[in-house]
């Protein structure tokens, strides 16, 4: 479950316009942020030429299944409104704001510690499907480096002083 590469755990951020079908689409879900552009639309139109969607065991992975069924087995496009509506991207914007609100996801995570970043995403993904006490032991084998890293001493040395951190990635 999750990204097809689960060795990428730096935050993947997508930007949609136009049509993006298929494949395109697939890849937009492999994205941990979406935006779309009010006028991007997408869809799956695999079964209009019956050709099954290489991609559909995958699909449950990221949308409810009515609506993973729907793309899948209707085969019509979905306006970007609408994929906002079923949790296919985070944000609709003009666009001409698109690479912006992009942007400023980017940016905002830049704010953060790299090292939490990386080993939340990699938990977030890995612990799908495990038990609870698999689950501990991931955050143990992925939580305890970061915890005891510069990058936590320095966050916490700047929370107490009311100033940026500057990371450093260790």
């Amino acid at each position: 479950m999750g990204p097809s590469n689960p060795k990428i755990w730096k935050p993947l951020i997508a930007a949609a316009h136009g049509h993006v079908p298929g494949a395109g689409l697939y890849l937009t879900l492999e994205s941990d942020f979406r935006i779309a552009s009010e006028e991007a639309e997408f869809g799956l139109p695999e079964p209009r030429v019956s050709h099954p969607m290489l991609f559909a065991p995958l699909l449950s992975n990221y949308l409810l299944n009515s609506h993973a069924l729907e793309l899948l087995l209707i085969g019509d496009r979905i306006r970007a409104s609408r994929t906002y509506e079923i949790a296919l991207v985070n944000r609709v914007v003009p666009l001409e704001e698109l690479l912006s609100t992009a942007e400023k996801f980017a940016l905002r995570m830049y704010e953060n510690g790299p090292l939490s970043l990386r080993a939340m995403k990699e938990a977030f993904y890995r612990s799908r499907g495990m038990d609870f006490p698999a689950v501990l032991k991931l955050i143990e084998d992925l939580f305890s480096p970061v915890f005891n890293s510069g990058d936590a001493i320095e966050g916490r040395s700047a929370f107490l002083e009311k100033r940026k951190p500057k990371w450093k990635a260790c």
